[in-house]
C-alpha cells in the first residue's frame, strides 16, 4: 500500500499509554492558571496592582524601551500604556527620558524603587514556591524542571505564530 492511501494510526485509547496532547494542553492550562493565582496572592502585600507589577517586570527584563514596545510586550493599546506609564512615573516606579536621536519619543526604564519592589515581589512568589517544592523528591525536581523547559518552548511556539 502506497503513502498517500494509508489510513491514519488507530487513535489512543483509554489504558495503552499513549497521551493525548490536547488533555496535557488542558492540564497545563488549568495548573498555570491555578499556580499564578496562588502567586499573584504573595503581590498583595506589595500594594501594587498586577498591572503595574506586570509593566516593572517587562521592563526589569527588557531594560529602556518606548512606550510603544511596552504595549506589546503587555498585548494592550498605546493609551492604555501611556497611561499606566503616565501614573507610574508620577509614582517614581519607571523613569522617562527623551531619545537624543528624536525628541518626539522617549524611553522608560524600571527606576530604583521600581526594581526595588520588583525584586521584593519576585522573592516573595519565589519562596512561596520554593517552599511548595520542598517536599518533593529530587525526581520530581528534576521533572519539573524538565517540564518548566518545555513549558517555556511551547510559549515561544505560540509567540512564534
Amino acid at each position: 500500500m502506497s503513502q498517500a492511501t494509508q489510513s491514519p494510526p488507530p487513535a489512543a485509547k483509554p489504558g495503552d499509554g499513549a497521551i493525548d496532547p490536547e488533555d496535557v494542553a488542558d492540564q497545563i492550562h488549568s495548573a498555570a492558571i491555578h499556580l499564578l493565582r496562588a502567586l499573584r496572592g504573595k503581590d498583595k502585600v506589595l500594594g501594587i496592582s498586577p498591572a503595574r507589577l506586570s509593566a516593572l517586570s517587562v521592563l526589569y527584563f527588557m531594560g529602556p524601551i518606548t512606550i510603544s514596545q511596552l504595549a506589546a510586550a503587555e498585548g494592550v493599546k498605546l493609551p492604555t500604556a501611556s497611561r499606566l506609564i503616565k501614573d507610574m512615573v508620577r509614582d517614581q516606579l519607571v523613569l522617562r527620558e527623551r531619545s537624543e536621536d528624536d525628541g518626539r519619543s522617549s524611553f522608560i526604564s524600571i527606576s530604583p524603587k521600581g526594581k526595588t519592589l520588583f525584586e521584593r515581589g519576585r522573592v516573595n512568589r519565589l519562596m512561596a514556591l520554593t517552599t511548595a517544592l520542598e517536599n518533593l523528591s529530587a525526581d520530581n525536581h528534576q521533572t519539573l524542571g524538565k517540564a518548566a523547559i518545555l513549558m517555556e518552548n511551547a510559549a515561544t511556539a505560540i509567540n512564534q505564530r
